[in-house]
């Protein structure tokens, strides 16, 4: 039996709908949403190109199109923030909450380095870069679920961890850990709304995302900068509908 190249599948496939008159295209506009979405959370178009099988150019050339392929629009809407086996690197969010929550438990960096086999140092830089190995965040995600229910030899790691606004595994239960949109159970990790590290909608409380009220509360600039535009975005709409 001749084996068939994916290419000329492809090719035949498309031929025999056509001549079937089955739709091949569809509008580019939700497909356009997706990317553009997904973009915005730190999945590049060259993560997206590998699982979908085809480079980023291809992905980024959806941009300027009015209407794609049915079968490459289903494809591009399988690709989420989560970490596929065909990527060389995903995002590094659910890699780096893992070994806080850890931390969290009391697990000092040193200890979840050498479990990893790698340097204290990788494990640092993994929690501040935003992209990883999919290799490097499968170990991790491993290495979490082995230590995930047992604690930790060092109640000051866990203090210190407490302190930085980390919170413990608890606190993920039932919640998308690789999901950037998503945040913890603050509340059962015993941390109240004044220590959170971060405002509702996920923005960090850095110093210069963070502005004092008159009463001394945080309050977070750029869900500030979002409600003022949003603001002047309805009115001018209530503006145009009224004229």
């Amino acid at each position: 039996m001749t084996t068939l190249h994916k290419r000329t599948l492809d090719t035949k496939r498309y031929r025999w709908r056509k001549a079937n008159g089955i739709q091949l295209f569809t509008s580019a506009e939700p497909i356009k949403q997706h990317i553009a979405e997904l973009g915005g959370l730190g999945v590049t178009p060259q993560m997206i190109g590998y699982v979908v099988g085809c480079d980023r150019q291809a992905i980024q050339a959806v941009a300027t199109c009015k209407r794609i392929r049915i079968d490459f629009a289903a494809r591009i809407l399988t690709v989420t923030v989560h970490p596929h086996p065909r990527q060389l690197h995903v995002l590094a969010i659910g890699a780096r909450r893992r070994i806080e929550a850890l931390q969290a438990l009391g697990w000092p960096r040193r200890v979840l380095a050498a479990r990893l086999n790698v340097d204290s140092s990788i494990v640092s830089q993994l929690c501040s870069q935003r992209h990883t190995s999919y290799a490097r965040w499968h170990a991790v995600q491993n290495l979490y679920e082995q230590l995930s229910g047992t604690r930790g030899p060092s109640n000051h790691v866990a203090s210190i961890a407490h302190q930085a606004g980390k919170v413990p595994p608890l606190a993920w239960e039932g919640i998308d850990i690789d999901d950037p949109r998503t945040q913890p159970d603050w509340a059962a990790a015993g941390i109240k709304l004044a220590e959170r590290p971060v405002c509702p909608r996920g923005h960090a409380y850095t110093a210069v995302n963070t502005k004092r009220t008159a009463d001394g509360r945080r309050s977070c600039r750029t869900c500030r900068r979002v409600n003022d535009t949003t603001a002047k975005r309805n009115a001018r709409r209530r503006a145009a509908n009224a004229a």
